[in-house]
């Protein structure tokens, strides 16, 4: 026995792997689980431990089995018993025993204990006995030639046997007219109950086939047994085809035999299973009203009415409409779309455009063909869904689970068979089965349950209502009888024809009896006798006009073409009244607004399908998607991913659904692709332009600890300044300056830029960036950010700059300001105080919730916030004063503190007009930079201080000390004295001394001179190569000494002969040489000209403003271009920086310096830059 034990334990020590393993011990007699292990011991507890057992146990390598604990309940003395019972009926079914589960338990438990026989049943070991016999099946079928070979043989007959072993579902097998071949399985007790049924239901399901075979799908045969679902036979088909199906069905005809009372046979709209039902069983067909639904909606959003359906009532209504015509008779269905088309129309010419090919659609597809009418319509029917199949197909899919074996599959298909066969016992006793098998007669697809819910209680009696208007018998029938497509005159005997229509029937009463329509309107000037007799056709149908369908046709047909084809349409003639009224019957309203205005056009059918096809890959729709999402992605930094999050996907399917977004890997060659035909576009641009202006910073990403070289490019095009980023460069080394100015040379090579058309490069204070610009360009072609050391002085004033010395410039500045913070903090760390703040202003000061004002938080580094939080704090002071008083913690300002402080806001305000307004890139700034120094200066001077006031005084003279010692020369720089002198609104108005003055004119006129003399050489150069002097612009006191003499007029044309015709050619070379001769005078005089000009106002545009007297001062406006389009800070370069902050993100951090310098390139462009670069694709 010990050795017997210790054995046990070894293999459980071998196979368990998991505390809780269930062991029995047989010497021991109790039941333990595995609790945990030691290296050459395991533990055991009993599995009554949870119940309060402490019976213990352990397996030593050495000691062996041994108690621990005792247990306080007794042995399971039958366990050994049990497990041999089991063993011998599991051996049972590994044989291949043919007998049932329930009679091999029966004899294998014959003759054991009471005990042993309760816990062995059948529903227990089912599973397990299923299993085991599964265990010895023949190898798994190629095809099902092959399994039918493997069911065919006797020795596995039980693989197919029920389970209580009376009936096998292997009902053999067929080979179509295609050699397709196929299995069917239906028991003889299904059979049974499929002949008492008048109603089957047909259906095909993919995801419940056997795996590794070339079946094409499994057919279900359903029927309903007492409101319950009963699956009859299922089928294991190759194909689809109509001669597959007809092969099955006559298999399952043949099995049947004579007896069938099944009536009707109801499947989903496959033509192939329609047409073999109708051919085989001779019954009739019915489509599923929920197949059909479903069709009408996912067609209506294929067509594009998603977003009317969802804003548009009346769209939504006609879709509706549309859904109820199966429940309408065959014989009312074609007539019933009339009425959709009418109430379409009714509804306006809109409306009618929107659902027209949706109608067509219907009457094409659905209305048109009598066969598919009577397989369409619903009418009279009890069961109107298929949804019995597609509740079993959901049954079988959980039962075999996702493409199992062919074994499984049949074990499964034997399991169902079983229980169905239960339920029909259950229900031929009268008693009650589980309403999981009930059949589901609701329509359950979300989008038919909203689209119907309360609509077949409201919209088919509307319906049927109108059909009973439209096919209520004419008074002219009581003159007439029918015959065919004519009518015989009861009167007179005469044969009319009839048209599906009353008219000619009325037209020969009222000629040969004089018998008038009694419903007939009167004649009108621009209807006349048409009009009347359309009138007459909505109610000139017979109901039980046999040929009446032909009518419809033709209406329904004509109704549902284009608009454009109605528009043009001839006058309505005798034969068809009734549509020359239903195509061209219009609301007044419609009529009012259309007066005088071109008919209206409508997409066609293949022009609905083209818009369609636009949105798929390559189309003209997909292609202006793509650009216009690149252009937003671009423009608001958002990842290239964007496409395939959920909201999007979620957005997209809601207002664009026929387009397909672009994945993450697309939309990146879409930008690569963007950037390369934008940037060719720029620098086309750039490669005519006589110069331009570049601004450039350095940046580290601080996120990847990457640096960076920004470039921007500046120049004008039709006197309008553009800017674009040409420049991300990645700094790999040292920033030197020499190397950064190998990087800026790199990057003016790559755009054509050369540096003889750079005029200026703008920098900041930073020495290797100024040494970069000095290196690549010339030291006279480097220009220092006017706002980097204007904001210096604000900065240094307020304690902010950052030095090795602890020298504090205007003492008292920094505690007064962190006194101020403290205060600032406290209301954005404590919710009571900040509340306290809001209350009051609501109260007290009448401002609402919305417009209540914070304090404001500054940052250290940016003078700016200090200044903005100074300006707040200044205007809720009245405010903090009042809520200071409920808080110890807050100490306020005093008197004198606080008129301090508005003096630093009044010094400070100046400085921070200045740098907002120079920031800008689209405007001239550099010849705004002398006549700011000169207003910062004079608003310091003219802030008046108490005497009391000894820090706020202190304050404004360090910051005038600091504006005379950084900008005192500034008249002396010759790029900013010329921009300014060059400026319509400034001239020489903020030169501060006569010196100053005559020193820019002098440069100015060196300017002039220079563009003088090589006119003048180009002049020379052209009378050198052609003979005739090149056309010279005469200085405008020159023009002006001429005005009114006409110039000489040819000889020809004076006195009528050739003696002075050389006199025009000498004088013109006399002039010109005059012209040249004297350049410092000319150019004298063009300057002294432009500087007695009167200013212009402030407002104006200096560039626009030189376009217009660009006649009168020609060599001016040369020298204009190349100073006015001068950029006098760098910060369109820190702009950049801000930019690329928002686009490198922990999110980002994996994009590359090209990628990150293209997106910055693409977010830069406007949206006439991007559409003129609009790719193909």
């Amino acid at each position: 026995a010990q050795c017997r034990m210790d054995r046990i334990f070894d293999v459980a020590r071998e196979e368990a792997t998991r505390p809780g393993t269930f062991f029995y011990h047989i010497a021991d007699g109790y039941h333990y689980h595995r609790s945990h292990d030691r290296p050459g011991t395991m533990y055991f507890k009993c599995v009554r431990f949870e119940r309060g057992c402490r019976g213990r146990a352990i397996l030593d390598d050495h000691v062996g089995f041994e108690h621990t604990a005792n247990h306080n309940h007794e042995r399971d003395v039958h366990y050994s018993e049990e497990m041999f019972v089991k063993r011998n009926i599991l051996a049972r079914c590994r044989a291949l025993d043919y007998a049932p589960f329930s009679r091999i338990i029966d004899e294998e438990i014959r003759g054991a204990h009471p005990e042993i026989r309760a816990r062995i049943f059948a529903a227990r070991l089912r599973t397990s006995m299923r299993n085991a016999r599964l265990q010895n099946y023949p190898r798994v079928p190629n095809d099902l030639r092959d399994l039918t070979r493997i069911l065919m043989n006797p020795q596995y007959t039980v693989i197919t046997m029920t389970e209580d072993g009376l009936s096998n579902i292997y009902a053999g097998s067929v080979t179509d007219a295609l050699g397709a071949h196929h299995v069917l399985f239906l028991s003889e007790r299904m059979l049974a109950v499929a002949r008492d049924l008048r109603i089957l239901h047909g259906d095909g399901t993919f995801k419940s086939k056997p795996a590794g075979s070339n079946l094409e799908q499994v057919y279900c045969i359903v029927g309903s047994w007492n409101n319950h679902n009963v699956p009859l036979a299922l089928v294991l088909m190759e194909s689809r085809t109509q001669q597959a199906y007809e092969a099955v069905l006559e298999l399952l005809q043949h099995r049947l035999g004579p007896d069938v009372h099944c009536t009707r046979v109801i499947t989903d709209f496959e033509l192939a299973a329609q047409n073999a039902w109708e051919s085989v069983f001779h019954v009739r067909v019915q489509g599923c009203l929920w197949h059909a639904c479903r069709r009408l909606v996912i067609t209506a959003q294929e067509l594009g009415l998603t977003i009317q359906m969802r804003d548009i009532p009346e769209v939504k209504r006609i879709v509706r409409l549309s859904m109820a015509l199966p429940l309408l008779p065959k014989c009312y269905m074609r007539r019933g779309l009339l009425v959709l088309i009418q109430e379409a129309r009714d509804e306006g010419n809109y409306i009618y455009q929107t659902v027209q090919p949706f109608l067509q659609y219907i009457w094409t597809s659905w209305i048109r063909s009598e066969r598919t009418c009577a397989r369409l319509t619903v009418f009279g029917s009890s069961a109107r869904t298929n949804n019995t199949n597609e509740s079993f197909n959901k049954t079988l899919r959980l039962e075999t689970g996702l493409n199992p074996s062919v074994y499984g599959f049949i074990a499964a298909s034997v399991k169902i068979e079983q229980r169905t066969q239960d339920i029909v016992m259950a229900l031929n006793a009268g008693r009650r089965v589980g309403r999981g098998q009930r059949v589901t007669t609701i329509m359950n697809n979300d989008n038919i349950q909203q689209l119907s819910i309360g609509y077949f209680n409201r919209a088919l009696p509307r319906m049927r209502a109108w059909l009973t208007k439209m096919v209520r018998k004419s008074e002219v029938w009581k003159h007439f009888d029918k015959n065919g497509k004519s009518a015989t005159c009861r009167m007179c005997g005469q044969s009319v024809g009839t048209s599906s229509n009353t008219s000619n029937m009325w037209t020969h009463l009222q000629n040969k009896h004089g018998i008038t329509n009694p419903n007939s309107k009167s004649k009108t000037a621009t209807g006349g006798r048409g009009a009347a007799r359309a009138g007459e056709s909505n109610n000139s149908e017979e109901e039980d006009d046999p040929q009446g369908n032909a009518g419809d046709d033709a209406a329904v047909q004509r109704s549902v073409s284009s608009v454009s084809d109605t528009a043009t349409a001839p006058p309505a003639t005798a034969s068809e009244p009734q549509l020359a009224t239903l195509l061209r019957k219009r609301r007044s309203t419609d009529n009012a607004a259309a007066a005088g205005a071109s008919p209206p056009k409508q997409m066609t059918i293949p022009g609905s399908i083209g818009r369609a096809s636009s949105f798929q890959e390559g189309g003209e729709r997909d292609a202006t998607q793509r650009d216009a999402l690149l252009f937003m992605m671009m423009k608001e930094n958002l990842p290239l991913s964007l496409p395939q999050s959920e909201g999007f996907l979620y957005y997209n399917s809601k207002t664009t659904p026929l387009w397909k977004p672009p994945s993450r890997q697309t939309m990146t060659r879409l930008m690569e692709r963007k950037y390369q035909s934008a940037a060719q576009l720029v620098k086309s641009a750039l490669a005519e332009l006589p110069a331009v202006c570049l601004t450039a910073d350095s940046w580290t990403d601080s996120h990847t600890t990457k640096s960076y070289l920004g470039t921007t490019v500046h120049f004008v095009i039709d006197a309008c300044m553009e800017a674009a980023c040409i420049g991300v460069t990645q700094l790999e080394e040292r920033h030197t300056g020499l190397y950064l100015a190998e990087k800026l040379t790199e990057t003016c090579e790559e755009w054509g830029i050369l540096k003889e058309r750079v005029n200026m490069v703008i920098v900041d204070n930073a020495e290797n960036i100024k040494l970069a610009v000095k290196t690549a360009f010339g030291e006279n072609k480097m220009l220092n950010c006017f706002d980097h050391t204007l904001n210096l002085i604000p900065k240094y004033a307020l304690g902010n700059k950052s030095d090795n010395t602890p020298h504090v410039p205007v003492a008292g500045i920094p505690q007064l300001i962190r006194k101020m913070k403290d205060i600032v903090t406290f209301s954005h760390t404590s919710c009571n105080f900040a509340n306290e703040l809001s209350r009051i202003q609501v109260e007290q000061f009448h401002r609402t919730e919305g417009t209540v004002l914070r304090l404001i938080q500054d940052v250290r580094t940016r003078w700016g916030s200090t200044f903005k939080m100074i300006e707040r704090f200044r205007a809720l002071s009245d405010v903090i004063y009042q809520a200071a008083a409920k808080f110890p913690e807050v100490t306020m300002l005093t008197a004198a503190e606080l008129a301090t402080l508005r003096t630093v806001m009044d010094v400070l305000r100046p400085f921070h007009e200045a740098t907002t307004e120079m920031g800008a890139e689209h405007h001239t700034t550099s010849s705004k930079v002398i006549p700011t120094v000169h207003l910062v200066t004079k608003a310091v001077q003219n802030i008046q201080c108490s005497e009391q006031d000894t820090i706020g005084r202190a304050f404004r003279d360090f910051c005038l000390s600091e504006l005379r010692r950084r900008f005192g020369n500034i008249e002396t720089n010759r790029t900013l004295a010329l921009a300014t002198m060059l400026d319509p609104r400034f001239i020489k108005a903020y030169f501060q001394g006569p010196l100053t003055t005559a020193n820019t004119m002098t440069l100015l006129e060196m300017e002039v001179r220079q563009i003088m003399r090589a006119e003048a050489a180009a002049s020379a150069e052209a009378v050198r190569t052609t003979g005739k002097p090149k056309p010279v612009l005469i200085p405008h006191e020159l023009t002006e000494a001429r005005a009114g003499v006409p110039d000489p007029a040819p000889a020809s044309a004076a006195t009528g002969g050739s003696l002075w015709a050389p006199h025009a050619e000498l004088a013109r070379s006399a002039n010109a040489a005059t012209a040249t001769d004297d350049v410092a005078a000319r150019a004298k005089a063009e300057i002294r000209a432009y500087i007695s000009r009167e200013l212009l106002p402030i407002t104006a545009d200096p560039l626009k403003s030189w376009e217009a007297i660009k006649p009168l001062y020609p060599s001016l406006y040369k020298v204009a271009q190349k100073y006015l389009t001068i950029l006098a800070t760098s910060l369109p370069s820190e702009r950049l920086f801000s930019k690329l902050s928002f686009i490198s993100t922990d999110e980002t951090s994996r994009l590359t310096a090209e990628h990150l310098s293209q997106r910055v390139f693409l977010a830069s462009l406007d949206k006439d830059v991007w559409d003129a670069a609009r790719h193909p694709k």
